[in-house]
């Protein structure tokens, strides 16, 4: 009850600020992570958007002098509205609909010399091991950072301190329990095993200010 008064309040503010406002509630996989050397702490916020909680599905850990984020690309709206005033216009999509390849997204930050094997990465879901089918990272080109697909023929580690998109075989939905096992290589070329991260359905509401 007190999320749903904070989020009129807050739909209101944007609606008569902004003008226009989208409001939605997803289910989405969730990442925890044991407490075993590990330091969580806050996800930066997002310019634009609000969430509830206010980690959006995210997870932002420390561990070995390892910044790692971490969040699953998999959600299924379950609610939709948007308008430019009260009330808004909403929207119900169909349960199971969205059947999209599982993306994993992750940032790191690291010192010089850690490097990051993305095709060696894989999930573990209901006895199955899932590999990555395809992978993205950013790349700086002088004062800008873009995204490129990587070569799948090139499969050799790249700097850590980037941001990376796995996507795997198959669909993963929200209610299907998984785990994610992440594994770094220091300079002195010794392998930093990370602590595998769970994944496990969850609710997110969001609130977003349309320009």
């Amino acid at each position: 009850m007190e999320t749903n008064r904070k989020l009129a309040v807050a739909l209101s503010a944007v609606v008569l600020l902004q003008g226009c406002a989208i409001y939605g509630k997803e289910l989405r996989s969730i990442p925890t992570v044991g407490p075993d050397a590990v330091i969580v702490h806050a996800c930066p916020g997002r310019q634009g958007i609000s969430y509830w909680p206010s980690s959006g599905g995210r997870l932002c850990l420390s561990t070995h002098a390892i910044e790692v984020e971490v969040e699953a690309e998999n959600g299924q709206t379950t609610f939709f509205a948007i308008g430019p005033l009260l009330p808004l216009v909403p929207f119900f999509p169909k349960e199971g609909t969205d059947s999209a390849p599982l993306r994993i997204q992750l940032g790191f930050h690291a010192g010089d010399g850690y490097t990051f094997a993305p095709w060696q990465m894989s999930v573990t879901t209901r006895g199955e091991i899932l590999k990555v089918s395809r992978a993205l990272a950013n790349v700086r080109e002088g004062k800008g950072v873009h995204t490129v697909e990587l070569d799948p023929r090139d499969q050799s580690a790249r700097p850590l301190d980037t941001w990376f998109v796995l996507i795997f075989a198959r669909h993963v939905a929200p209610d299907e329990e998984f785990f994610l096992s992440l594994h770094v290589t220091a300079p002195d070329g010794s392998d930093v095993q990370l602590p595998s991260i769970r994944f496990s359905k969850g609710r997110l509401s969001y609130l977003a200010a349309v320009p």
